[in-house]
């Protein structure tokens, strides 16, 4: 059910739009109030998803840039707050990708999945060491998410939001994961030597 917005609710639109329409014609006062009406969400969403205070903080900078130097393309067909977390999305999946694996897939046995057993996780480390090996190089997130999802327990849904991605992208990783390990032979390989 869609209610009708208030007229505070379109008073503050109507001031939003005032103010991305002189910041797109340069006016910097403009941009910095929509900087600072964006910068406490922008930041507490990209905190919630990267490991430190230093890159939430570099990764909101980042997207806050991209917001300013993209703010001429802004045409208004999307509400402009969607607009933002859209560049801030992107922004964060392209500092994920560059960082890589949060840390080594070894390095976190001591973490118990929800439903494994001992024995499961070690043969599911084993594996994952195995695939490293022969795709680590060429598939950084998906054993990643590999490793979320499998060892760990983790739901498609919280796999998605450790990488950045949505539940279909984390889906994606896996899919290419799996076609790219049947193509390598590895399990062929790991079936014949275990």
């Amino acid at each position: 059910m869609r209610t009708t917005p208030t007229p505070s609710h379109d008073a503050q639109a109507d001031v939003e739009r005032a103010l991305i329409d002189a910041a797109q014609m340069g006016d910097p006062e403009a941009f910095t109030a929509l900087y600072e009406s964006f910068l406490p969400r922008v930041y507490g969403y990209v905190l919630r998803r990267v490991e430190t205070k230093a890159d939430a903080e570099d990764v909101t900078q980042d997207a806050l840039v991209e917001v300013f130097r993209g703010l001429t393309g802004f045409r208004g067909e999307a509400p402009f707050a969607a607009w933002v977390f859209a560049i801030v999305k992107r922004t964060l999946a392209h500092h994920q990708r560059r960082r890589g694996p949060k840390e080594p897939l070894t390095s976190v046995q001591d973490i118990p999945s929800r439903e494994s057993t001992p024995e499961q996780r070690a043969h599911a480390r084993g594996l994952l060491r195995m695939l490293e090996a022969v795709l680590g190089r060429r598939h950084p997130r998906g054993l990643r998410a590999l490793q979320l999802r499998f060892v760990h327990g983790l739901s498609m849904r919280e796999v998605g939001e450790r990488l950045g991605c949505s539940e279909d992208g984390v889906k994606g990783l896996l899919s290419r994961l799996r076609r790219d390990v049947i193509r390598s032979g590895a399990l062929r390989l790991q079936l014949q030597t275990g």
